[in-house]
């Protein structure tokens, strides 16, 4: 299974945190994150990230103000991503990395997100507990989906 990680540049760092954490809920399920690391240099990445979209079944949100204020992200991978969620093709979690007001973006208020009750990683403490909660969660939503449980 193919996923796909949309963040901020921003929280570059952050999301590297909850990589970490999901690399083993990933490599035990068989899926494969793809994010924007991987566009090489000389590469179109436009087309690369439309290309990522295209063949991802799960998409990973990392929510902070930043993500919110992105222009691509909404008309380019939060557009894509929604489209395959409403026809029933992929999953869509967003994780709240931080603080912001992500409650009132009509495409993550009706999802659950993660970690525990949508609080910001950036609350807890300490911050490595919110990362393994929002990986836990995740795993655990791709393990039913794997086995055949409706989203």
């Amino acid at each position: 299974m193919q996923g796909f990680i949309s963040y901020a540049h921003r929280d570059a760092d952050r999301v590297d945190r909850l990589r970490r954490q999901l690399d083993p809920v990933t490599r035990a399920l068989g899926v494969d994150l793809w994010i924007d690391e991987q566009i090489h240099p000389g590469h179109h990445w436009d087309h690369k990230i439309r290309e990522a979209l295209a063949g991802a079944r799960l998409f990973i949100f990392c929510i902070s103000a930043d993500l919110l204020f992105s222009e691509y992200i909404e008309q380019v991978e939060l557009k894509e991503a929604r489209a395959k969620y409403d026809r029933g093709e992929a999953l869509m979690v967003p994780v709240i990395l931080r603080d912001c007001t992500w409650e009132w973006v009509e495409a993550f208020a009706e999802l659950q997100a993660v970690p525990k009750r949508g609080r910001a990683i950036q609350l807890w403490t300490p911050q490595d507990s919110g990362y393994a909660d929002a990986a836990r969660r995740i795993g655990i939503m791709l393990q039913d989906y794997l086995a055949g449980a409706a989203p």
